[in-house]
């Protein structure tokens, strides 16, 4: 990996590699039609990659397991010694401090795990990542490397980003060509759990994880989402709320007996604690009408 330039003026992708590249314009924000929201016209995208069916079957088959699983994994923030890939680190401590009491979080001085059985998230920066196969990837598990061609598939000089999702994680991503030592090119951990934590899926976390994407290629199964909200019937006409949350903050249900509203409070107002939270009530669906649920 080159070392970063003094100074570099924003150009297009191919003409100077080694420099600045257009930001995108949903980094760390929660806009939910990116292609309408902004001047940008972006549709994210995620690659099903994988080197046979059956690899790019059983990673989709991971993803469909992991909706709204809420894991009890941990997360794995690595200060290597590898100190050309190892620029994200500097945000590690913030990490540890925000997303601590939602996640169990180790920041390790070291270069790899290994015999994990519990890996939900593993950021590090290294060439090649060793004793992949050692470890236990929980499906819905987010795992990437920092380093020049981790996007180049099939043909990189160093580790594919494939090596992830071989070794069972569900997502990762990777630069094609050279990005040089700028973070930005890469998923921003603290931005990527915290998206994850709100409930989005796997594309929108570590799409919105990346300021400088336009180097980068995202893999995995872009659908799989372990803390998005989710509603079920428990027993006849009793409910129940699960969803996850970064924050504490306060729950509002109101009710219409029309589609278009107004809406009315529906139950006293609930108050959320940081992480997996449970509500139950009442609802008959041919008779109660329409539910507005909001938290924030």
């Amino acid at each position: 990996m080159l070392p970063i330039p003094p100074s570099a003026d924003e150009t297009p992708v191919g003409k100077q590699v080694c420099s600045f590249v257009s930001s995108y314009f949903s980094f760390k924000q929660n806009i939910m039609c990116p292609f309408k929201g902004g001047n940008s016209k972006l549709r994210p995208a995620m690659m099903l990659a994988g080197t046979s069916f059956e690899h790019i079957k059983a990673l989709i088959d991971r993803g469909i397991r992991s909706d709204y699983s809420f894991p009890k994994g941990q997360a794995y923030l690595m200060n290597t010694s590898d100190k050309a890939r190892n620029s994200r680190a500097t945000s590690f401590t913030q990490a540890a401090e925000e997303l601590g009491e939602l996640f169990p979080l180790q920041i390790l001085a070291a270069d790899y795990i290994s015999e994990r059985k519990d890996v939900l998230f593993y950021f590090t920066g290294l060439k090649k990542v060793p004793m992949l196969e050692t470890l236990y990837f929980l499906p819905g598990a987010l795992a990437d490397h920092l380093t020049s061609a981790g996007g180049m598939l099939t043909d990189s000089p160093q580790m594919s980003s494939l090596r992830w999702l071989e070794a069972g994680a569900t997502a990762s991503y990777g630069t094609v060509v050279e990005p040089c030592s700028f973070s930005q090119k890469f998923p921003s951990p603290i931005v990527t759990m915290f998206q994850y934590a709100l409930g989005a899926s796997a594309l929108e976390a570590y799409w919105k994880s990346v300021a400088w994407p336009g180097q980068g290629l995202f893999i995995g199964e872009p659908l799989a989402k372990p803390f998005a909200p989710h509603i079920e019937e428990v027993s006849p006409k009793q409910f129940m709320l699960k969803f996850f949350s970064p924050r504490t903050g306060h729950l509002r249900i109101e009710r219409s007996f029309s589609a278009a509203g107004p809406f009315s409070p529906f139950m006293q107002q609930k108050t959320i604690s940081r992480g997996e939270n449970q509500f139950h009530f009442k609802f008959n669906e041919k008779t109660d009408g329409y539910l507005n649920i909001q938290w924030h």
